[in-house]
């Protein structure tokens, strides 16, 4: 499976690379995978004909834990829509048809 991510990163944590992250996935996720993916908050939305997008917002420590988060929905078999900082996100907001 290929992962066609789009990362937005801004000044939150970039020596590190921990921050604030807003990540979009296909498909549908449990809230119990919350403490396999960093703590993250797991939210699902529902897509009509479609199959549901689920949105993990939280802090990650470092660069290392979010390439944890990553490899970890991509060993789900989740196919990864974006990758956003906070700060990015909240300026720009996407709507995914």
């Amino acid at each position: 499976m290929a992962m066609e991510a789009q990362l937005t990163t801004g000044s939150i944590g970039r020596e590190s690379g921990g921050g604030d992250y807003r990540i979009t996935v296909e498909g549908s996720l449990s809230e119990q995978w919350s403490d396999r993916l960093a703590g993250m908050q797991i939210s699902v939305r529902p897509r009509l004909h479609r199959k549901p997008l689920t949105i993990l917002a939280g802090r990650v420590r470092d660069q290392a834990a979010l390439f944890g988060v990553l490899n970890s929905l991509y060993e789900l078999q989740l196919r990864i829509l974006s990758v956003e900082s906070t700060a990015a996100c909240e300026t720009t907001p996407h709507d995914y048809p």
